[in-house]
């Protein structure tokens, strides 16, 4: 689908058109699974990406006393999906008709569970494109992480994500910290 290894986060950061490309190719072929065809706005995708560098920037400059060389995966993708998540990128829906001549990945749940998250997906688009993304990148990097003592458990339950899906399209603003602050049990090291 898309490819991550050691360089990919970098190449994002660096690179404003990768990133929105491999954004919407991920999405596309999850929301494909619940019958969904979503169009995307790239113009509002390169401003959260600009806004996600430059927060990152700011982060490793000025947030910590002493400054860091590089931020955790876990704070550059907080700072992501509050970027994400407070702008509407997500410009239309229709239905999603498989097509026999292209690979499609398929849902793997109950008919009943395939409805609840097309509903889920109707109701906050570009929040549960943005933290899907996330959390499945976030994932992938503790997952491989060198230095693993044992087995990576995501705490991310479906109750979580919920949680998170209505803190992230509530009527309060939130910021890159509180974001970061929300998801940082889910990645937490014993």
């Amino acid at each position: 689908m898309i490819e991550l290894n050691e360089n990919t986060v970098e190449a994002w950061l660096d690179d404003a058109e990768k990133f929105t490309y491999d954004f919407m190719r991920y999405s596309v072929c999850c929301v494909r699974t619940v019958g969904v065809e979503p169009t995307f706005s790239r113009q509002v995708l390169y401003e959260a990406h600009k806004e996600w560098v430059e927060t990152c920037t700011d982060w490793k400059n000025h947030r910590f006393h002493y400054g860091v060389e590089s931020l955790s995966y876990t704070k550059i993708f907080a700072i992501l999906l509050h970027c994400l998540s407070k702008r509407t990128f997500v410009t239309a829906m229709e239905e999603h008709v498989a097509n026999d001549h292209r690979s499609e990945f398929e849902f793997n749940g109950s008919p009943q569970e395939r409805a609840e998250a097309a509903q889920d997906f109707l109701g906050a688009p570009d929040v549960i494109c943005a933290l899907d993304f996330s959390i499945q990148v976030l994932c992938f990097y503790e997952v491989h992480r060198l230095g693993r003592r044992e087995k990576f458990d995501p705490r991310l339950t479906e109750s979580v994500r919920h949680d998170l899906i209505h803190f992230l399209v509530g009527s309060e603003p939130h910021s890159a910290l509180s974001v970061y602050m929300a998801i940082k049990p889910i990645f937490s090291r014993d």
